[in-house]
């Protein structure tokens, strides 16, 4: 603790999230009962400074490698007397363990019972969405719970400061800190006679915070910090904990956190790779202890080989990359045989609790008589981790080259963050050109949270289900990995909807995309619904969307706005909520039919749209293109407003 808080000195104008972090080695050594030893240690210490026979010794000493706090302790440390059954110190300590029982049993106890008392005082507390409550007579907003963390807030907040201080709880429950917060007050039970334990809980609570105000402003600018250190200062309770109990920490310490937030500026890439490096070497260093040395062990001897229970010497684990290849007859390329092989490779695609994914292809893979089709496989790896960023790990980009039978089993790059993401695509590709391929078939699969480990993948057939009376109509979706949700809306006079099958002219294209539903007025098809992915996962960017603003978010829908013949204009937001908005929007495209390419002769056409969106539902967007003029503008509205997305 002491050195952390020395390392801490030359970190006072960095990020408090490396502060942060340097308290992780404390909380590891003060929670694990051994230690595990290693000649990267930073300590000066012993791995066991107290020896086990100091009850019996004669004249009883601690070595801890700190010359200065051996000689203090070993001076009060009472001699045994040759005339005494009992060691004096024996006694010492056997009076310290009681003392030490009643002091941690008191101070859970207190906790316990202070918990409870504030549980009384949040049963009139009003749940506002998901698990984001709101109460009157609360001085601060704070997050309560361990499985199921909630937030509180104090009753009647400007959308501004609901806005920044949610954004800031939701950070804590992100990162896991009432976890982690519980594992320090049990460290600080177990060590309630040490000050310096009380002191680095203080200190690593106000860590926490400034670096979770930093973490927002890193999501909102740094525009953001007067308004923020406004809104800090209205709703200052200068408590940690709230009520008594370390399940419900507050926002303490405020002048400090206010003086941190005016002065934070976000240090260049490099200086934070090279001040996350240092701070990783020194708590790595610091959470382990140097090895005593211990006789007879010969450094430079190798290992014995592993035996399997047959006897043989077992083969080593897999390498990253592994292939095995099974003989294969011909089969012919159809769009039958093309899909049933896609669909077959996808249902092998397993998720191991090893860090690995794998897949197997069938014995034989399709071939096209004329030998312009090829198989292609692309597998990704999306992970996120606390500083609102996310990486993708490309396994296979389009690869081409496969053989029948052939198992891949790939190693996940864990440190990257957080895996939120699989994806698996298998196609069936011709070639038309030196340059260009088009479908021919193809399909997908997405693993996502939360993740089955060790169990191959179950598939199912994707599809669209129209119910409803009266004007009001239902879409129930069923997605490939058996998630499903409903999408309802209310229709204009003589508007109806129907499947695509009905109308194949606008059918699902042979890549992945889902059946399309059709609006259909007087017989005559208006318009088009489908679904898109958003343009990023990554639920830290999507929680800064200001989803009242007449502006298209590009996290949304940066998959339809950004090709260079599209755009859309005059986006106007009609109903709204914190995680998703219902808007109407006009949808541009060039028609480069007959124009072989040449953008800029193409014409440019319009038509209505209805783009709707809900982040914490599903992980789609709703977008429907009607001809243009085909419904009037209170019409155009209405529909966009009445649209309500189900989980």
């Amino acid at each position: 603790m002491l050195v952390v808080l020395l390392l801490r000195l030359p970190l006072r104008r960095a990020p408090k999230l490396y502060s942060y972090l340097l308290w992780a080695p404390v909380l590891f050594r003060l929670l694990c009962p051994f230690p595990i030893e290693s000649v990267f240690s930073l300590l000066p210490a012993r791995a066991q400074p107290i020896p086990q026979d100091i009850l019996t010794a004669p004249t009883p000493r601690i070595e801890t490698g700190v010359a200065v706090l051996d000689r203090t302790v070993n001076a009060a440390l009472p001699a045994g007397e040759a005339a005494a059954s009992v060691n004096p110190l024996q006694v010492w300590l056997w009076a310290a363990q009681i003392v030490w029982l009643v002091g941690a049993a008191g101070l859970l106890l207190y906790s316990v019972i202070a918990a409870q008392r504030l549980r009384r005082r949040l049963r009139g507390a009003v749940r506002e969405e998901k698990n984001i409550y709101s109460a009157a007579g609360l001085e601060t907003p704070f997050v309560m719970g361990l499985f199921r963390p909630r937030i509180y807030l104090p009753a009647g907040l400007a959308d501004a400061e609901r806005r920044y201080i949610l954004l800031h709880e939701q950070t804590h429950i992100r990162r896991g800190d009432h976890l982690w917060r519980l594992l320090g007050f049990l460290a600080l039970c177990l060590h309630w006679y040490n000050p310096l334990v009380w002191l680095a809980f203080s200190m690593s609570g106000r860590d926490m915070e400034m670096s979770c105000d930093e973490a927002v402003l890193r999501v909102l600018g740094e525009d953001v910090k007067k308004p923020y250190s406004a809104s800090l200062l209205a709703l200052a309770s200068g408590r940690r904990w709230v009520g008594g109990t370390p399940l419900a920490f507050g926002e303490g310490d405020t002048g400090a956190r206010i003086k941190n937030v005016l002065r934070y500026r976000r240090p260049a890439f490099w200086v934070s790779l090279a001040l996350l490096a240092a701070v990783a070497a020194a708590a790595v260093g610091l959470a382990l202890s140097p090895r005593s040395g211990r006789e007879g062990e010969d450094a430079s001897s190798s290992p014995p080989a592993q035996v399997s229970s047959s006897g043989a010497q077992a083969q080593p684990e897999p390498s990253a990359s592994a292939s095995t290849t099974a003989e294969s007859k011909s089969v012919l390329l159809t769009e039958e045989t093309a899909n049933g092989f896609i669909r077959q490779t996808l249902s092998t695609l397993t998720l191991g609790s090893d860090d690995t994914v794998s897949f197997r292809l069938p014995p034989s893979i399709p071939a096209d008589e004329n030998k312009k089709t090829e198989l292609f496989i692309s597998l990704s790896a999306t992970f996120s981790d606390e500083v609102a960023t996310y990486s993708i790990q490309n396994i296979f980009d389009t690869k081409s080259g496969w053989q029948g039978g052939e198992q891949r089993i790939e190693k996940l790059d864990v440190g990257r963050g957080k895996l939120t993401r699989v994806f698996m695509r298998v196609a069936f590709m011709t070639k038309v050109s030196e340059t260009a391929h088009e479908i021919y078939a193809a399909d997908y699969v997405e693993l996502s949270e939360p993740f089955q480990f060790d169990t191959p993948v179950n598939i199912v057939e994707r599809s669209v289900e129209i119910s409803g009376a009266g004007a009001t109509s239902t879409l129930h979706y069923t997605m490939q990995n058996g998630d499903s949700f409903k999408v309802s809306l209310s229709l204009p006079e003589g508007v109806a909807l129907s499947t695509s099958e009905n109308y194949p002219e606008y059918a699902a294209t042979p890549d992945y995309e889902m059946p399309a539903v059709v609006a259909v007025k007087a017989g005559v098809p208006i318009g088009i619904l489908t679904l898109g992915e958003f343009g990023t996962d990554d639920k830290d960017t999507l929680a800064q969307i200001d989803t009242t603003k007449n502006e298209l978010p590009m996290p949304i829908f940066s998959g339809i706005a950004l090709p260079n013949h599209v755009a859309y204009e005059n986006y106007k937001v009609c109903r709204s909520s914190f995680s998703g908005a219902n808007a109407t929007a006009k949808y541009l495209w060039q028609d480069l039919t007959g124009y072989g390419g040449n953008a800029p002769d193409a014409p440019w056409l319009k038509s209505d749209s209805i783009l709707a969106y809900d982040y914490e539902k599903i992980p789609f967007f709703i977008s429907l293109n009607l001809t243009d003029g085909s419904l009037s503008a209170a019409e155009l509205e209405n529909l966009a407003e009445s649209i309500v997305i189900m989980s």
